[in-house]
Protein backbone atom coordinates (compact mmCIF):
# COMPACT_ATOMS: atom_id res chain seq x y z
CA UNK A 1 0.00 0.00 0.00
CA UNK A 2 1.78 3.17 -0.68
CA UNK A 3 1.64 6.39 1.40
CA UNK A 4 0.44 9.49 -0.31
CA UNK A 5 0.71 13.05 0.70
CA UNK A 6 -1.87 14.57 -1.79
CA UNK A 7 -4.20 17.10 -0.62
CA UNK A 8 -3.50 16.51 2.84
CA UNK A 9 -2.58 19.77 3.98
CA UNK A 10 -3.94 21.62 0.89
CA UNK A 11 -5.10 24.93 1.96
CA UNK A 12 -4.69 24.86 5.33
CA UNK A 13 -3.10 27.04 7.58
CA UNK A 14 -0.06 26.52 9.29
CA UNK A 15 2.18 28.53 11.62
CA UNK A 16 5.76 27.16 12.35
CA UNK A 17 7.78 28.15 15.11
CA UNK A 18 11.71 28.04 14.65
CA UNK A 19 10.89 28.22 10.60
CA UNK A 20 13.60 30.24 9.54
CA UNK A 21 16.41 28.21 8.69
CA UNK A 22 17.32 23.96 8.90
CA UNK A 23 15.00 21.85 9.56
CA UNK A 24 12.28 24.73 10.54
CA UNK A 25 12.59 26.15 6.74
CA UNK A 26 12.61 22.52 5.26
CA UNK A 27 8.89 22.08 7.22
CA UNK A 28 8.06 25.41 5.71
CA UNK A 29 8.73 24.58 2.00
CA UNK A 30 7.09 21.54 2.23
CA UNK A 31 4.27 23.02 3.46
CA UNK A 32 3.69 25.53 0.98
CA UNK A 33 4.79 23.04 -1.84
CA UNK A 34 1.69 21.11 -0.87
CA UNK A 35 -0.55 23.65 -0.62
CA UNK A 36 -0.41 25.26 2.50
CA UNK A 37 -0.40 28.53 3.87
CA UNK A 38 2.43 29.21 5.89
CA UNK A 39 2.97 31.81 8.94
CA UNK A 40 7.01 31.81 9.82
CA UNK A 41 7.64 32.40 13.16
CA UNK A 42 11.19 33.53 13.78
CA UNK A 43 13.54 35.52 15.75
CA UNK A 44 15.96 35.70 12.69
CA UNK A 45 13.72 38.08 10.99
CA UNK A 46 15.60 38.69 7.64
CA UNK A 47 16.21 35.14 7.04
CA UNK A 48 12.37 34.77 7.92
CA UNK A 49 10.87 37.48 6.20
CA UNK A 50 12.92 36.11 2.84
CA UNK A 51 11.60 32.16 3.58
CA UNK A 52 8.08 33.77 3.76
CA UNK A 53 8.25 36.36 0.90
CA UNK A 54 9.61 33.38 -1.03
CA UNK A 55 6.69 30.88 -0.18
CA UNK A 56 3.98 33.85 -0.24
CA UNK A 57 3.64 33.29 3.30
CA UNK A 58 3.69 35.61 6.60
CA UNK A 59 6.75 36.52 8.75
CA UNK A 60 6.09 37.25 12.69
CA UNK A 61 8.72 37.82 14.78
CA UNK A 62 8.74 35.22 17.81
CA UNK A 63 10.33 34.03 20.27
CA UNK A 64 8.95 30.80 21.58
CA UNK A 65 10.05 31.17 25.10
CA UNK A 66 7.67 34.19 25.46
CA UNK A 67 3.75 32.74 25.43
CA UNK A 68 2.54 36.28 24.11
CA UNK A 69 4.77 35.71 20.93
CA UNK A 70 3.13 32.02 20.58
CA UNK A 71 -0.43 33.97 21.16
CA UNK A 72 0.87 36.56 18.83
CA UNK A 73 1.35 33.52 15.81
CA UNK A 74 -1.81 32.03 16.58
CA UNK A 75 -3.28 35.60 16.18
CA UNK A 76 -1.88 36.52 13.03
CA UNK A 77 -3.13 33.47 11.33
CA UNK A 78 -6.88 33.79 12.39
CA UNK A 79 -6.46 37.07 11.32
CA UNK A 80 -4.82 36.64 8.10
CA UNK A 81 -6.29 33.62 7.43
CA UNK A 82 -9.65 32.97 9.72
CA UNK A 83 -8.43 29.84 11.20
CA UNK A 84 -5.05 27.94 11.99
CA UNK A 85 -5.03 23.88 11.29
CA UNK A 86 -1.21 23.28 11.83
CA UNK A 87 1.06 24.49 14.69
CA UNK A 88 4.79 23.61 14.41
CA UNK A 89 7.28 24.01 17.55
CA UNK A 90 10.10 23.43 15.76
CA UNK A 91 12.32 25.93 17.78
CA UNK A 92 15.06 25.23 20.63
Amino acid sequence: MAVTREGRVEGKVAVVFGGARGIGAGIVLRLAEDGARVIVGDMREELAQALAARVGGLFIRADVGEPADITAGVRAAVERFGRLDIMVQNAG
